[in-house]
């Protein structure tokens, strides 16, 4: 299949839909297994990546509205929020996150951990937080950030997840490379070991969410055997 085939196609806001990497159209309604209505998103299509569970699908939107069993916190070491998606998620899903962090996490998070609390207020069910390597100090070692997704998915196994949402970790304030902060993502998530089916790359600005668009459909075209973009 040549990467020309995977055409997005602009639909009304309230009748959202996914182009698919396999040429076909899904709806997103209640039927999807990971998305209970198409309010969540800002934008309204999306590239799915459909080869070896879980799908990997990017969203252009607000990661706090996403309808999935669990979304995933851009967390700092002390767990007791912070800026960007973690300020975010704290501030909307309310109290009972933080709470529950001093809680279950009263010495921290390390680098590259993970751990999981009550979604509080927000749609998804659980919160998994994952602390991101803070690439403008100094940690550049990839596998950290590797490992923020791998444990993340290994909390969502634990918890019987079969739906999550990731942002682009580290590729905010702590500005790892964005086009490698995706390639890490969709490599990880990609290649897992794990029972979740269905996992969301979500990104509030345009460009990163065009940029995840454009990695999806170059992975899909190099498991493909066809020629690059």
């Amino acid at each position: 299949m040549n990467a020309n085939d995977l055409v997005q196609k602009a639909v009304p806001a309230h009748h959202a839909v996914v182009t698919t990497l396999a040429g076909t159209e899904q709806h997103l309604n209640e039927s999807a297994p990971y998305i209970e209505s198409d309010d969540h998103m800002n934008n309204t299509t999306g590239v799915r990546h459909t080869d070896p569970v879980p799908v990997i699908t990017a969203v252009h939107g607000d990661i706090t509205e996403q309808t999935v069993d669990a979304i995933v916190n851009a967390a700092n070491s002390a767990m007791c929020g912070g800026g960007g998606v973690d300020g975010a998620i704290h501030w909307k899903g309310g109290p009972a996150i933080l709470e529950d962090c001093v809680a279950r996490f009263p010495s921290g998070l390390a680098t590259g951990d993970a751990g999981w609390t009550t979604a509080g207020n927000l749609p998804a069910r659980w919160v998994i937080h994952t602390v991101g390597p803070n690439y403008k100090r100094g940690q550049r070692d990839r596998s950290l950030l590797e490992s923020c997704y791998r444990n993340a998915l290994h909390i969502a196994d634990e918890l019987g997840v079969q739906s999550i949402a990731f942002p682009l970790i580290s590729s905010g304030i702590y500005r790892w490379p964005v086009v490698d902060a995706i390639a890490a993502a969709i490599d990880t998530i990609g290649t897992a070991d794990t029972k979740v089916k269905n996992a969301v790359l979500v990104a509030l600005q345009a460009d990163m969410y065009s940029e995840i668009c454009r990695q999806l459909k170059a992975r899909h075209t190099n498991l493909d055997g066809s020629a690059g973009e």
